[in-house]
């Protein structure tokens, strides 16, 4: 009998936590693939386009996917200034000089 009760309190356990471990992924996911999508993927307006479907002329993803964006972030931004610089100042301990106080 105790087993049985161990059993169903491990499926209610993961009955509550896998949909919010999908709710939670979900936005990762749509980064990724995001990222590699080519700017017709991004950019069409028309009415009968679905966002999450890749190009239907070239809907296979290993085949369409793109790395120009990326490319573009790193090459053509300042990006990795920004990332370094926002490392640096998480790791920075002293309060900055408007922070501190007058005395």
């Amino acid at each position: 009998m105790e087993t049985a009760r161990a059993i169903w309190r491990r499926t209610g356990t993961w009955l509550v936590l896998g949909p919010f471990a999908i709710l939670l992924a979900f936005p990762f996911y749509w980064m990724l693939t995001t990222m590699f999508k080519e700017d017709l993927d991004l950019n069409n307006a028309s009415p009968n386009h679905v966002p999450y479907v890749y190009n239907p002329v070239r809907w296979e993803f290993w085949k369409s996917a793109t790395t120009k964006h990326v490319t573009f972030l790193f090459e053509h931004t300042d990006y990795p200034r920004w990332l370094s610089g926002s490392s640096s100042s998480t790791s920075s301990r002293r309060p900055s000089s408007s922070c501190r106080s007058r005395a």
